[in-house]
């Protein structure tokens, strides 16, 4: 019975990372470039719950605080968590062209819909949206469960 033969590595030795170049950056970008950029992406959401499809939507700079002005109460120790998964559905859902579908108004119809709907839309735009679990945590932590009608204040221009 041979030997099994055993495996050598020949040639040179992989690179060090630290011998490589720092990372290329992409060019600097002007106001233009800036303000011209389509950032606001909107991505498929299956809810089988409504029987069907809603988009969600990247939100802009203000609609985001705006909805985290809502959560916050004005002593800033109180959180209105009411309605709270309903409020940010009716800021991210839109149709196909990225078009707001509900306004701040409709929160309190929509926070009547299916919470496992509701979860769905909320996830994937939480997601989107760069909604890190520790930035909900943030939102929600030290609440007293305010519960207003949980439509906070007028909603941003759509």
């Amino acid at each position: 019975m041979s030997e099994p033969k055993k495996c050598s590595m020949t040639g040179p030795p992989p690179p060090d990372p630290a011998d490589e170049p720092d990372d290329v950056l992409p060019p600097a970008l002007g106001r233009e470039a800036i303000l011209g950029a389509q950032d606001l992406a909107i991505s498929p959401v299956p809810v089988p719950e409504w029987g069907g499809t809603v988009y969600v939507r990247v939100l802009s700079g203000v609609d985001r605080d705006w909805f985290e002005a809502t959560v916050a109460a004005g002593d800033g120790k109180r959180k209105n968590l009411a309605n709270f998964r309903a409020r940010f559905a009716a800021l991210v859902i839109c149709d196909a062209d990225g078009k707001r579908l509900f306004t701040a108004q409709d929160a309190a119809a929509l926070g009547q819909k299916s919470c496992a709907a509701l979860d769905r839309v909320f996830e994937r735009g939480s997601e989107l949206n760069r909604m890190r679990p520790e930035d909900i945590e943030e939102l929600t932590k030290n609440s007293s469960g305010d519960l207003s009608d949980g439509s906070g204040s007028p909603s941003p221009a759509s």
